[in-house]
């Protein structure tokens, strides 16, 4: 317990930016309406990096259907579901979504049959994934898993009829 003064002295943040941002004296230019052309560098990255993005995004996107569920839209979509179903299949549909990115696709589907018993072939399970993948993004979407649960209990319920 000293009686010497403290005073507390912050670090500027370091801050990365263009060269081309600051004049030749250092000072910050203004918003200038010239822009600035990119080096090869940053052409190469961004050339590199943008597919990784562009997925991304998409798994982004793909994630927030799941997540941010619309339920009185997908009520309306699916008559014969009540809001319990619909959130009983979003649980299902996030069991099976293993690396959780919002889509369901092949060798996860794989998988969860694998882990059902299922014994069919590989090519029946590429054709059967096919025929759910209705926007060809190589991945079941929430909406598309729950058309496909939709299709099911109406042919299960078909079929107890013709049997019953």
């Amino acid at each position: 317990m000293g009686t010497s003064l403290k005073f507390p002295v912050a670090d500027p943040p370091l801050i990365y930016e263009r060269a081309g941002v600051y004049s030749s004296t250092g000072e910050r230019r203004l918003k200038s309406k010239k822009v600035l052309e990119k080096n090869a560098f940053e052409k190469l990255t961004e050339e590199m990096f943008s597919s990784i993005h562009n997925e991304r995004q998409e798994m982004i996107k793909a994630r927030e259907k799941v997540t941010d569920t619309n339920i009185p839209m997908l009520l309306q979509k699916f008559v014969n579901f009540k809001e319990q179903d619909i959130s009983d299949l979003k649980d299902q549909f996030l069991a099976f979504d293993i690396n959780q990115d919002g889509l369901i696709d092949f060798n996860e589907l794989c998988l969860v049959l694998d882990e059902l018993g299922d014994t069919s072939s590989i090519e029946n399970r590429k054709e059967y994934f096919l025929e759910i993948d209705e926007d060809h993004s190589n991945g079941v979407d929430f909406e598309e898993f729950i058309t496909v649960c939709c299709l099911h209990v109406f042919k299960l319920h078909i079929h107890s009829r013709s049997v019953g």
